[in-house]
C-alpha cells in the first residue's frame, strides 16, 4: 500500500538547491546560508567497500537506507562570503558618506540669528530637525555598522575554516579592497613576501619589522634587503618631498614661519630613524653583508650621513676586533705548527737516544732483538713480552680508551642533526668550514 507519511530517513536537499527561491533578496539568502553554515559536518561518508547500504522496509516495500547527508559544499561557504563582503562594502560607504556630510554640515552650518534658534532646538529635541545630535547618532550607527560587519567577516574567515576554497576567497577580498582578510588568508598561507608587500604598501613600519622579528625570518637575507631598500627610499622620498615643498614655498613667500621648519625637521627626524632601526636589527642578526647595506644606503642622495655613521663606525670596530681575534689564532697556530715540524725534522735527521736497559714486561735485561718506542718503553721482541707488534703495552690501553671515547662521541654526534642545523643558522658558511676541517664531513 501507497504511504504518505514523510520519509524521515530520506537524505536532505543541497543548499544550492534553493539559491533561486532567494532572488533580488540577498539579506534573506544570507540568514539562510548562515543557518546551513552552523550546522555541524555529518561524519564522512563510508567505504562503498566496507559498508553497503543496508535494506529496510517501510509501507511492505524493501529500499536501501539512506547514505549520511554531506557536508556543506565550498560553494555555500564562498557565496556567504562573497555577502558578508558585500554588507560590509556598503556599510563602509554608509559611514564615509556620512561622515563626509557631517564634515559639509559642520563647515557650514553657522548660527542664523535669534529667530531660528528656538524652533531648530524644538525640532531636534522633537527629532524631527536637521540639526545636530540626531545626524551624530546617525553617523555613529553607521561607523558601528561598519565595525560589526569587519568583525562578522573576520570571524567567518577564521572560525570556517574548510567550509570555503581559500583561493576563491583571496580573490573576493582582494576584488572588494577587504584588507584584514587579505592579510589573514596570506598569514594563514604563510606568504610572507605578499603580507610584507600589504604592510609596506599602507606604510605600516611598525608591522613590517615587528614581521621581520619573526623566528622563521631572521636569518632570511632577502625579505631584509627588499625591507631596508623600501624603509630607506620611503624616508628619502619624504625627506625629497619636504624639500621640494618647501623651495617652492621660498620662491613664493620669503618669510616662512619658524615653528612650521621646526616640526619639518623633526618629522625629517623621524623618518629616518626607522632607517636606524632597520640597520641595528641587520646588525644585531648579522643576515645582511656590509657591502650590501651600504650599496642600499647609497642609493638616496637626501640620506644624511649622520644616519649611517653610527652603523660604519661599529661595523668598522667590529672588524677591528675581528681582525685582532684572527690574527692572534694565525699567530698561535704557526707557533705550533712550527714547533710539530721541528719535532719531525728531529726525528727525521737526529738520533733518539734509548737508555733503556730492562724488558718493560719481564724486567730482564735487554738483549737483542728489541723494540724501543718513543714513549721511551722498550722489549724483548718475544709474545711473551711484546703482546702485539708495533704497541706498547703500557700505552696501548690508554690509546684505546680515548679513541673508543672518540668514536663514540663521533657516532653521537653523526646522528644530532638538530645541532648542526643550529650551529649552521648562526654561523652560516664558517660553520660548514668547520666541520670541513674537522674531516666530519665525509666527501
Amino acid at each position: 500500500p501507497l504511504s504518505l507519511a514523510p520519509a524521515l530517513d530520506a537524505p536532505r536537499a543541497s543548499a544550492e538547491d534553493f539559491f533561486h527561491v532567494f532572488i533580488d533578496q540577498p539579506h534573506w539568502l544570507r540568514t539562510f546560508l548562515e543557518g546551513v553554515i552552523r550546522e555541524p559536518p555529518p561524519p564522512p561518508l563510508p567505504p562503498a567497500s566496507t559498508a553497503p547500504p543496508t535494506l529496510v522496509s517501510r509501507g511492505g516495500y524493501a529500499r536501501p537506507s539512506p547514505l549520511p547527508t554531506p557536508s556543506p559544499p565550498l560553494l555555500v561557504g564562498n557565496t556567504l562570503l562573497e555577502l558578508l563582503l558585500l554588507d560590509w562594502k556598503q556599510a563602509v560607504e554608509d559611514a564615509t558618506a556620512r561622515g563626509r556630510e557631517g564634515g559639509k554640515e559642520g563647515g557650514a552650518s553657522k548660527p542664523r540669528g535669534p529667530s531660528g534658534g528656538a524652533i531648530e532646538g524644538a525640532m531636534n529635541r522633537k527629532g524631527g530637525g536637521h540639526g545636530g545630535e540626531g545626524e551624530k547618532e546617525r553617523r555613529k550607527e553607521a561607523r558601528l555598522r561598519a565595525k560589526k560587519a569587519e568583525s562578522s567577516l573576520l570571524s567567518f574567515l577564521e572560525e570556517q575554516q574548510g567550509r570555503y576554497n581559500e583561493d576563491q576567497a583571496l580573490i573576493l577580498v582582494q576584488m572588494h579592497n577587504f584588507r584584514p582578510g587579505q592579510l589573514c588568508l596570506l598569514e594563514r598561507q604563510r606568504q610572507v613576501e605578499l603580507v610584507l608587500e600589504a604592510y609596506m604598501e599602507e606604510g605600516e613600519v611598525g608591522l613590517v619589522l615587528q614581521r621581520m622579528c619573526r623566528k622563521e625570518n631572521r636569518k632570511n637575507a632577502e625579505l631584509w634587503r627588499k625591507v631596508l631598500a623600501w624603509i630607506v627610499g620611503r624616508a628619502g622620498g619624504r625627506a625629497g618631498g619636504r624639500a621640494g615643498r618647501k623651495g617652492a614655498a621660498a620662491e613664493e613667500e620669503a618669510g616662512e614661519d619658524e615653528e612650521e621648519g621646526e616640526e619639518e625637521s623633526e618629522d625629517e627626524d623621524a623618518a629616518w630613524d626607522d632607517v636606524v632601526r632597520v640597520l641595528q636589527m641587520i646588525e644585531r642578526e648579522h643576515v645582511l653583508p656590509p657591502p650590501v647595506v651600504l650599496e642600499a644606503l647609497s642609493q638616496h642622495e637626501q640620506l644624511p650621513l649622520s644616519v649611517a655613521r653610527t652603523y660604519i663606525v661599529r661595523l668598522l670596530k667590529e672588524a677591528d676586533g675581528d681582525l685582532q681575534s684572527h690574527q692572534a689564532n694565525i699567530e698561535s697556530l704557526r707557533k705550533s705548527t712550527h714547533e710539530k715540524r721541528a719535532e719531525v725534522q728531529d726525528l727525521r735527521t737526529s738520533a733518539r737516544l734509548f737508555q733503556s736497559t730492562t724488558c718493560a714486561a719481564c724486567q730482564r735485561p735487554l738483549e737483542l732483538p728489541a723494540v724501543h718506542f718513543l714513549c721511551m718503553h722498550s722489549y724483548h721482541l718475544d709474545p711473551g713480552c711484546l703482546a702485539q707488534e708495533g704497541e706498547c703495552n703500557e700505552c696501548a690501553a690508554d690509546q684505546h680508551h680515548y679513541e673508543r671515547i672518540q668514536l663514540k662521541d663521533q657516532r653521537g654526534k653523526a646522528t644530532e642533526h638538530e645541532s648542526f642545523f643550529t650551529e649552521l643558522e648562526e654561523h652560516g658558511f664558517a660553520a660548514v668550514a668547520s666541520y670541513f676541517g674537522k674531516g666530519v664531513l665525509n666527501v
